[in-house]
């Protein structure tokens, strides 16, 4: 009976053997990676090897300061059959120059095991997107303004933090290089002295980082006649106004002067553009007393 018995009783009890064995050493999480592209960070890792069912994962973020190291757990939940096994740290990772220390640990009971990734400074170590960028002709130039791609990242892309991103501006027209600047923080550039008429592209990319070139703007500069010929045609408008207020005044004079009656002098008002009686006052949108008449009748009698 005991050699009979003997094999079944192995079967039965060889996962619990197994699990025993297993339990005594909990692989630590492997391929710990960092993907960073735009200031979001999200880690990813796998289970350990050999990892049993039922593991649990925490991650912990560290900072060193004058007073020591400092850690503090995340929120993460990852699902334990999505693979890789993931936490967004955009939130943790808030301040783009400070050095974070991430540890990943599973959990199963009693046994834990870690596995630490790289220091990682946000600033540095992520894959940047470059600025937005409108172009506007202004005046005989053309005007660049360069704006942070996120609200969030102003201070990040506007040097209110150290170091900050310089950026290169490619200016190329009909298909052609033709010049570069390099400018630090956002701000208003002004690209001086181009072909009147012609259309210039610029496009933008941040100095000595991996991220590639925004997709060009493109903006015509003012034409040359229209420049020279603005102060032409506002002289010719005020020369046929003058003209045009001086003929109508002395028109109004001489026609005051010739079909006024002077017995009616003393009772009409004068209007704009001629003379009514007293009581067709109510006609004249813009009239003038009497007196003025006496006036002009003295020096044109």
């Amino acid at each position: 009976m005991d050699g009979v018995h003997l094999p079944l009783l192995l079967i039965v009890m060889l996962p619990t053997l197994s699990n025993s064995v297993l339990c005594m050493h909990l692989p630590a999480p492997a391929k710990l990676s960092m993907d960073s592209h735009h200031f979001v960070h999200l880690l990813s890792w796998e289970p350990g090897l050999g990892s049993p069912e039922g593991v649990s994962y925490t991650v912990d973020v560290c900072v060193l300061s004058e007073k020591g190291r400092s850690c503090n757990p995340t929120h993460c939940s990852s699902n334990p059959d999505q693979s890789p096994l993931q936490c967004n740290l955009t939130e943790v990772f808030r301040l783009p120059n400070q050095i974070y220390y991430t540890i990943v640990s599973a959990r199963l009971g009693n046994l834990n095991s870690s596995a630490y990734f790289p220091p990682f400074q946000p600033f540095k170590d992520t894959v940047p997107e470059p600025p937005r960028l409108k172009v506007l002709p202004c005046n005989e130039s053309l005007c660049v303004h360069l704006q942070a791609p996120y609200e969030r990242l102003l201070s990040v892309y506007n040097c209110t933090v150290y170091p900050c991103f310089k950026y290169k501006l490619n200016i190329s027209s009909n298909g052609q290089f033709k010049f570069m600047k390099e400018v630090q923080g956002l701000q208003t550039v002004v690209l001086e002295h181009l072909v009147p008429g012609q259309e210039y592209c610029v496009s933008v990319g941040i100095k000595d980082r991996s991220s590639s070139y925004r997709p060009a703007v493109c903006a015509f500069t003012a034409a040359a006649e229209s420049r020279a010929g603005a102060p032409i045609f506002a002289a010719v408008c005020v020369i046929v106004l003058l003209f045009l207020w001086g003929f109508v005044v002395l028109s109004w004079i001489f026609y005051v002067k010739s079909h006024l009656p002077a017995v009616l002098v003393r009772h009409t008002f004068v209007c704009f553009a001629g003379v009514w009686d007293l009581g067709n006052m109510t006609t004249c949108f813009i009239f003038y007393p009497v007196e003025f008449v006496i006036v002009i009748n003295d020096i044109y009698p």
